[in-house]
């Protein structure tokens, strides 16, 4: 769910990708998107090398701490992720269109390090600035993904809240991803037979694939919580599945399950 600030956004009157710096961080962008994370950073790299300014800067230290995030170089990716942030807090062009997905994304890089409480200060920033400007959907986007770190930190109500907040800004995808977040909250809440239930009706219906994955994940973990170990296996199968092309992440947390489950077989 990671989101970034649009490549056409202007700054002073220049659009970004007008600029050398701006071209190659365009570049950089479709080779991330297409799975080339190697090339993104060597593009990004020789972005920066170019000593760009203002907006075409901010993007490629943002672009960077996101590639640096998705190889697993998680202190590098947080340096430049904490590089966008000090570019943009000092302008007050910037800060409307780019501060709320420097925190967004700096909510995610803290949720794989497992700083919860770091995470959730990020996100709450995001979603205050999302108000401010009226982006309802990233407001729900940063909304939902607080959640799912409230309930990986022990707060299942503080995260019930935290979606109950967004329910009636839901839509589309965005109404699947709340249906997937409150089936998290039972799960994470030891109501294993409900989040299975939950997932099953997710499963059922015709949710997007990236969705239909994370709901086998969970029901391959309600599964597994309830020592259903074959059951677990079989979803977690179907996730890896569904999750063929999207968010990586999703992948990672499939594999995780499975390792669980082979010792909880005591392979």
């Amino acid at each position: 769910m990671e989101i970034d600030s649009s490549l056409k956004q202007r700054q002073g009157g220049v659009t970004i990708s007008q600029s050398a710096a701006g071209s190659v961080v365009f570049e950089a962008r479709q080779s991330w998107q297409a799975g080339h994370h190697a090339v993104a950073r060597r593009q990004l790299e020789r972005a920066l090398e170019l000593e760009p300014q203002g907006a075409d800067r901010v993007q490629a230290l943002m672009g960077l701490g996101l590639v640096c995030r998705e190889i697993g170089e998680l202190r590098t990716a947080e340096e430049h992720l904490l590089g966008a942030l000090a570019e943009v807090a000092e302008s007050p062009t910037l800060a409307p269109v780019m501060l709320g997905a420097i925190h967004f994304n700096l909510g995610l890089l803290y949720r794989h390090k497992h700083d919860y409480a770091l995470s959730e200060n990020h996100y709450r920033q995001a979603i205050e600035q999302f108000i401010s400007e009226r982006m309802d959907n990233l407001r729900v986007q940063a909304a939902q993904n607080l959640a799912w770190v409230l309930c990986l930190a022990g707060r299942v109500l503080d995260a019930v809240d935290e979606l109950n907040a967004v329910n009636d800004l839901c839509s589309g995808d965005l109404a699947w991803h709340q249906r997937l977040g409150f089936a998290f909250t039972v799960y994470a809440d030891g109501a294993h037979v409900e989040a299975l239930e939950l997932c099953q009706d997710i499963t059922d219906s015709i949710a997007p694939a990236n969705v239909r994955a994370q709901a086998l994940w969970i029901a391959g973990r309600a599964s597994l919580a309830l020592g259903h170990i074959t059951a677990a296996v079989d979803l977690a199968h179907q996730a890896l599945f569904h999750a063929q092309g999207h968010d990586h992440r999703i992948a990672q947390d499939v594999s995780r399950l499975l390792i669980d489950c082979r010792g909880a077989q005591g392979v």
